[in-house]
């Protein structure tokens, strides 16, 4: 009986910490944007005036950073593939062999 529970109670744990684990993103993003907002109010009432949208711009600029240097890359990895002198090889019968013996495939079980 003290095993049983006890391996019921290694599941529920281990059923905490998959949930536990799923939400931390999700949370983050939630309470990031509830932080920059009363990080913004609190400027405001500090009297920074104009000055209180460099709070958002700062805590913004991180995420805007990784952004931009990801969509640079891949459009660096665009223009390269674009103005190659290499031609791409389209071997359109070995795709449309593959389609087939898929649909083929998914035929028989069907069938079955």
């Amino acid at each position: 009986m003290l095993l049983m529970f006890g391996r019921l109670l290694n599941l529920v744990n281990f059923a905490f910490e998959i949930m536990w684990a799923a939400a931390v993103p999700s949370l983050f993003v939630v309470f990031y944007t509830f932080l920059i907002c009363y990080v913004t109010v609190l400027g405001a009432m500090w009297g920074l005036g104009v000055f209180v949208w460099f709070i958002p711009v700062g805590f913004l600029s991180p995420a805007f950073f990784v952004w931009y240097k990801i969509m640079e890359r891949r459009y660096r990895a665009y223009l390269a593939l674009m103005t190659s002198t290499q031609p791409m090889d389209w071997n359109t019968d070995a795709v449309i062999e593959g389609w087939l013996s898929l649909t083929r495939a998914k035929r028989r079980e069907k069938k079955r």
